[in-house]
This record gives structure tokens, C-alpha cells and sequence, in this order.
């Protein structure tokens, strides 16, 4: 049987797709101290190094050279403290791609089918049946692990910015993200508004209840 490590193809990410990554890793590290309980790199400085990139990232948008020369070092920094501890992680997890997956990782197992974003739904159809209230939605089966739906009245606008669904009417606009992971990070949001934040468990049975009652305000 091949034994199975950690995989280091994220360091192949896009420099924007890697602090959600790391947001992963940090998760499952901190949630699973009684495996791995001494990474190489401790999970406080992968805090700071994630949180650095994702700011250099930023920065980097005014196209100086300084701050293109800050997202490298960032990036640099981050690579090397991710690998590090991918590789402890490959030794402590003993070729078991549960636990290697219990840390934010994907095991080597699937370096050969590395994943790549779904293509646009086919066969798309929604059919309103003579139920009171009812759409019916439906598309042509695709390998992913779920689909989202959006119904918007006349007037209200749905568009697509990456991970993200931003529903807008009246000048307001609400955003959807969907991830698989128990961390997420929403991006683009509009600075010094406040935000409600809710959230909602899934999985092939159903959704669970609603969660509200944060609010957080962008910087």
C-alpha cells in the first residue's frame, strides 16, 4: 500500500487562494492538539504569517514596488513555515490521509487528480410546478460535492465575484460564500459597514438551522 503525506502542491496556489488555505491548516491544528501537539512552526506564528500575507496581498494592489517587494518576503515566509510544518504533519500522521486531512491537508493520494474548480452548470432548468410557492431546479450532475441556488425577485441583482454571490437591491447588498471547510473568509466586502454574519451547516442529509448574531465591521 503507498503511504501517504501530506501534499505540497499549495505552495502552487495563487498568492490570493493561500491565506484561506492557511485559515484551514491554522483550523485544523488548533482542533487537533492531541495529534499534532508540537508542529515545527506553532500555529500562533502561521496565525501571524497568514494574516501578514493576507495584508501584504492588499497592499500589494496600489502596484508600488515597495509593497510588490512586501508580498514577496510575505509570501516567501509563508511558503516555508506551511511546508514545515506539511512535513511534520506527513510524519506524525504515519501515512493515515484521515489525520493528514484532520490538519488542513490534502494527502498525496490525490496529487495525480488535483482538484480544479467545476465547470459552468449544464442543463440548467427551473420549473415552477402548480405547488403554491415552489421552483424546482435542476442541472446536469457535475463531480462536486453540492450545488448553490440563488431565486431573486424582478429588481434585485446576482453576480458572481469568485467564491462569492453578491445579491443586491436598493442600494444594499447581501454576500453568499460556500466552503467546506469551518473557517471562511469573505473578500471585496465594503470598508467601515457594518455586516450581519449567519451561517449554516450542510451536508448530504440537509442544512442544519440557521446561526445568527455576529456582526463584524471591515477595515
Amino acid at each position: 500500500m503507498l503511504k501517504q503525506n501530506a501534499s505540497l502542491e499549495f505552495l502552487q496556489l495563487p498568492t490570493a487562494k493561500k491565506a484561506p488555505f492557511g485559515l484551514g491548516v491554522i483550523d485544523g491544528l488548533s482542533n487537533n492538539t492531541q495529534i499534532f501537539a508540537d508542529p515545527t512552526v506553532a500555529v500562533t506564528v502561521l496565525t501571524k504569517l497568514n494574516s501578514n500575507l493576507a495584508i501584504a496581498l492588499g497592499n500589494a494592489a496600489s502596484g508600488s514596488k515597495v509593497s510588490k517587494a512586501a508580498l514577496e518576503k510575505a509570501e516567501l515566509a509563508w511558503n516555508n513555515a506551511f511546508k514545515s510544518d506539511a512535513l511534520y504533519v506527513s510524519s506524525i500522521a504515519n501515512g493515515d490521509a484521515e489525520n493528514i486531512a484532520l490538519a488542513g491537508f490534502n494527502a498525496t493520494k490525490s496529487d495525480r487528480r488535483s482538484a480544479t474548480e467545476p465547470e459552468s452548470c449544464k442543463n440548467f432548468e427551473a420549473v415552477a410546478p402548480k405547488a403554491p410557492g415552489v421552483i424546482n431546479v435542476s442541472v446536469q450532475s457535475q463531480k462536486c460535492p453540492g450545488y448553490l441556488s440563488v431565486a431573486a425577485a424582478d429588481g434585485v441583482t446576482v453576480e458572481q465575484h469568485g467564491n462569492q454571490i453578491a445579491i443586491s437591491f436598493g442600494g444594499k447588498t447581501t454576500y453568499v460564500a460556500v466552503n467546506t471547510r469551518s473557517r471562511l473568509q469573505f473578500e471585496n466586502l465594503p470598508t467601515g459597514t457594518q455586516m450581519h454574519v449567519s451561517v449554516v451547516a450542510f451536508n448530504s442529509a440537509g442544512a442544519g438551522p440557521l446561526t445568527n448574531g455576529q456582526t463584524a465591521v471591515p477595515q
